[in-house]
């Protein structure tokens, strides 16, 4: 498990010259813990599953699978970092062009339905498109839940388990 961390520097870190830095440390651990190059799942919570959206899109040849938790891939600006996202992918339709890109890879998403911080309809609206598209794709609202999404969903063992059955042809 890598756990990258973006600088508090004001940048949208995962998107940038972090998200290089992490694919460098993932391929860094594989071949220092001679890993499994197939078997590598890409999951991130928040900014890091903006993160998680925008490093499949880039590297999709990456990934046995993606994870992202109440993620967003339109604009937004952080509440508590005051950052600004950029949209993944410029157009009306950010969420189309991306899941054109990371289509072939199984995907679990994961929204709270109250998240007051990412909009739910972040989540809904990558899983219609990714439907749309064909994509081995879930999606699991979890109610009641605001943006600490991630509590529930990576406490859920099926979920775990899903990760750990994944594996790149």
């Amino acid at each position: 498990m890598i756990f990258p961390q973006a600088k508090a520097d004001g940048r949208a870190g995962l998107q940038t010259d972090g998200g290089e830095a992490a694919i460098a440390a993932i391929d860094k651990s594989i071949k220092e813990f001679n890993g499994d190059p197939k078997r590598v799942v890409l999951t991130g919570y928040s900014a890091g599953g903006n993160g998680t959206w925008s490093l499949a899109s880039k590297r999709p040849e990456k990934f046995a699978g993606i994870v992202p938790v109440c993620a967003f891939v339109s604009e937004l600006k952080g509440r508590a970092s005051s950052v600004t996202y950029p949209a993944l992918a410029p157009g009306e339709d950010p969420y189309t062009e991306i899941a054109k890109k990371v289509g072939s890879i199984p995907i679990q998403i994961l929204h709270g339905a109250k998240d007051d911080v990412v909009l739910p309809d972040e989540s809904r609206k990558m899983f219609a498109a990714l439907k749309k598209l064909g994509a081995k794709v879930g999606y699991t609202e979890l109610p009641n839940v605001n943006h600490n999404a991630w509590d529930p969903a990576y406490s859920s063992a099926e979920l775990i388990a899903w990760m750990l059955n994944q594996k790149r042809p």
